[in-house]
Parts: C-alpha cells; sequence; structure tokens
C-alpha cells in the first residue's frame, strides 16, 4: 500500500465588511463616484 501524503496550505485572510448608509440611492446617483469614495476609505 502506497501512502501518499498530502500537504494542507493554510493562508491567514481579512474580510472587509461595510454598512454604507444610503448606499443603493448613492450608486444611482453616481456609480463610479462612489465606488472612488468607498475605495478611497479602505
Amino acid at each position: 500500500m502506497n501512502r501518499q501524503e498530502h500537504k494542507v496550505e493554510r493562508r491567514l485572510a481579512a474580510v472587509f465588511a461595510t454598512d454604507l448608509a444610503g448606499y443603493s440611492r448613492l450608486m444611482e446617483q453616481d456609480q463610479v463616484g462612489t465606488l472612488r469614495k468607498l475605495t478611497a476609505h479602505r
């Protein structure tokens, strides 16, 4: 019986979550501007 070793790679990850008040309204008015502002605040 041939035993194969399996290497498990683990990485630490961070989850970014945000609750932006009025997100839908802001996206409806100006998608590009809203995404730029959100990216700038990350």
